[in-house]
Parts: structure tokens; C-alpha cells; sequence
């Protein structure tokens, strides 16, 4: 303020504080018209942990700035309107010159940049090497080689990765195409090189397209995955599936260690179910986003999934991206929305009453394999004394 200038207030800040280790910094305004002293403030405080910014204010100079400081080991911005936002047109190119011994520590990152400029970045000499979780925000639509070419970046440069998230979280300066080329699991797949990785989360406008087939493959070959949220809610719908409810067994059967799992699948139950029972259930499932997946019948999908959850596993469905964001008159006449919202809204309430039904169709389910372990048990022991009481006769 013209009272007290934000340079004062950042050297106030380096002379009372040159030890500080965390600085959140909320505005709602470019970030070149502070640039400048934010450059100042950071080689200030060389002590500095973790940064946290509005979105769409980590420049190139400021990242240049924050990869020379030795003990940073987190780079993140909010969404939140709290936090504040700069301006997109700061981020639009994004191209750190880092040198030798750039970000020593740094295991946290998050950007907001053009997923082509983000793929460069990791594949930088000197592209930080400790990288453990990985937040990219991109700001235009990528294609689909664009995806797979990032993903093989991030596989060949971040082998510490344990946590990515690849966000196309459009907003009213990013304009969505609902005609674009679909992703398909051949773009994703070079993902599953990443040997540490447990957690990845994709946001994307439009739906994966995705088969039984791939599903199984991605499931066997990622037995210590924990959270797999797979754009379960995209942006233009309906999109008819390309997946159903069978989607859920082999991630069943495999990974045992999942604890969320997201997926845009078909709630109706049109195939024989019968041998589901054979499959063990979830071991550690604690969520089932689903979404905007489109359901019909709410009782076939609770009796399917009571199968495969455990007990005290949630269901949940809807949006968490903002309205006004990606639905906008421009990509979707009123028709098209209103009808979607009248869609959404009726997927929403059956998955409700999935849920409100499922944890006493699993408690049946769970009593029902407990009762059959007990026979089982039973009938062994009777086969073990039957034994025993043929082996005397013969005696």
C-alpha cells in the first residue's frame, strides 16, 4: 500500500527474521510487479524450507532464484481464494536456467506452467534430483504425445518420485477443447517405470479411454500402488464409459495396499457376477471416487461392490472442480449443460444411495464369509478325525 510498501514490509522481514524457514505469501496481483523485491527477499532469507505462493507466481527468474537456496526443500502454490492468484500470462513461458548444485534438497514441487515447458524443466542438466512428490498445474491443452512425452521425462529424470499429480485444471483464462484427441492408457503407460511411485492423480477435460484389458495390465504391474484417482471426473460429459464396474476386480486382486481409487467407469451391472465372490475383496480401500460416472440401477452396484469393499469403505461421487470452471459458453450451448446438470444430478443421487446401502450389504458379505470360513474349518477337522478313525480300523 502507499502507506506501507510491500519493499518495506520484505525488508522488515529480512532484518527481523533472517533465519525463517517458512513464508506463505498471499496476494491477488501480477507477480512481475513485485519481481524485483521477491528476488531481494529470497536471497535474504537463505535459511528458508518451504515457499508457498498464489498460484501463477513462480516465474522463471523466481525459480532461478529459489533453486540457489541449500535447505529448500518445498516449492507449492493454493488454488484457494485465500492464497490470492498472479496473473497467467507470468507463467505462460517457462524456462529456469538452473546451474550446478540447483535445489540440493528440494523434494516437494509444485508448478503452474505449459506441460511442453514442464517436460523441458526435468529434462534441464541440472534439474532437481531428490524430487519425492510432483504437482503439475498445465495451462493449455496438451496432446496426447505431450502427456506420454512428459510422463517419460518424469520417469527418466525423477526416479525418487513418490507422489505425482498432472492437473489440466482449466480455469477461465485456460479454454478447454471438447474436440480434442482422448488420452488412452498407451499415453499414461510410462508411468508405470517409475518404480517408487504410489500415488498418481490425473485431472484431464475429457475422458480416458481405457479397457478391461489395460486395466488389468496397469493393476499386476503396480502391486504397491496406494492412490490411483485416474481423471474420474472429466470435465466434458457424458462421455459414454469406456470402462464398467469390472474395472474394480483386478485392482482387487493386486494391489493390496490401496488405499484411494478413482475411476470414470459405468455403474450398470450388465454381466454375470457370479464369480466375482471367487475374487478376495479390497484389503485396505478406504475411498471409491467414481465421480461423474453414470448409474442407472443403484441396488445391482451396491450388491456388486459389496463384494469387492471392505468394511468402512466410502463411495463417493460429484465435482471438485469450481463451477464456471471448463463448462463455459463457449465449449458447451445451454442445452448441453443444462442437460448434463440434470444427468449429474441423477448419477449423483444413485451413487448416494450406493452409499448409504453398502455398509450393511458388506457386513452381510463379511458374515457370510466368516460363516463359510467356519464350515470350512469345521469340515477339515472332520476329514482330519475321519482319517484318524479309518487309520485305527486298519489297525
Amino acid at each position: 500500500t502507499s502507506t506501507y510498501p510491500i519493499p518495506t514490509f520484505f525488508k522488515e522481514v529480512m532484518l527481523r527474521m533472517p533465519n525463517l524457514k517458512v513464508l506463505d505469501l498471499r496476494f491477488a496481483f501480477p507477480a512481475r510487479e513485485v519481481e524485483d523485491d521477491l528476488l531481494e527477499l529470497f536471497s535474504g532469507l537463505p535459511r528458508l524450507r518451504k515457499v508457498i505462493l498464489p498460484i501463477y507466481t513462480f516465474t522463471t527468474k523466481i525459480v532461478e532464484k529459489l533453486s540457489t537456496l541449500q535447505e529448500l526443500g518445498t516449492i507449492q502454490f493454493e488454488f484457494m481464494q485465500t492464497q490470492g492468484s498472479g496473473d497467467i500470462t507470468d507463467v505462460m513461458h517457462f524456462d529456469p536456467q538452473l546451474q550446478q548444485g540447483a535445489f540440493p534438497v528440494l523434494a516437494d514441487l509444485s508448478l503452474s506452467a505449459q506441460l511442453v515447458d514442464a517436460t523441458w524443466f526435468l529434462c534441464g542438466s541440472f534439474t532437481p534430483s531428490n524430487l519425492t512428490s510432483l504437482y503439475v498445474h498445465t495451462l493449455s491443452l496438451a496432446s496426447p504425445g505431450e502427456v506420454s512425452d512428459f510422463l517419460t521425462a518424469v520417469t527418466d529424470n525423477c526416479q525418487l518420485l513418490v507422489r505425482l499429480f498432472l492437473d489440466f485444471f482449466t480455469s477461465p483464462e485456460i479454454r478447454s477443447d471438447p474436440d480434442s484427441p482422448p488420452v488412452t492408457w498407451q499415453t499414461l503407460r510410462p508411468v508405470l517405470s517409475c518404480a517408487n511411485l504410489v500415488e498418481f492423480e490425473v485431472r484431464w477435460d475429457k475422458a480416458f479411454v481405457i479397457t478391461q484389458e489395460d486395466v488389468e495390465e496397469m493393476a499386476a504391474k503396480w502391486p504397491s500402488l496406494e492412490t490411483l484417482l485416474l481423471n474420474c471426473e472429466p470435465m466434458h460429459v457424458p462421455t459414454p464409459p469406456s470402462l464398467d464396474l469390472r474395472a474394480l476386480v483386478p485392482f482387487a486382486r493386486h494391489c493390496p495396499k490401496l488405499v484411494e481409487l478413482g475411476l470414470y467407469l459405468s455403474g450398470t451391472v450388465e454381466f454375470d457376477t457370479t464369480d466375482v465372490g471367487l475374487v478376495k475383496p479390497f484389503k485396505s480401500l478406504q475411498r471409491l471416487c467414481l465421480g461423474t460416472s453414470p448409474i442407472t440401477e443403484p441396488g445391482p452396484a451396491a450388491l456388486f461392490l459389496s463384494q469387492l469393499c471392505p468394511l468402512g469403505c466410502d463411495v463417493f461421487s460429484g465435482i471438485t472442480w469450481p463451477d464456471g470452471f471448463a463448462i463455459r459458453d463457449d465449449v458447451v450451448d445451454e442445452a448441453a449443460l443444462e442437460e448434463l446438470n440434470r444427468q449429474a444430478t441423477a448419477w449423483f443421487d444413485s451413487w448416494k444411495e450406493v452409499s448409504r446401502t453398502l455398509p450393511l450389504l458388506t457386513q452381510l458379505r463379511v458374515q457370510e464369509r466368516d460363516r463359510r470360513a467356519a464350515l470350512e474349518r469345521e469340515l477339515e477337522d472332520l476329514k482330519i478325525r475321519c482319517r484318524l478313525m479309518s487309520d485305527r480300523l486298519s489297525v
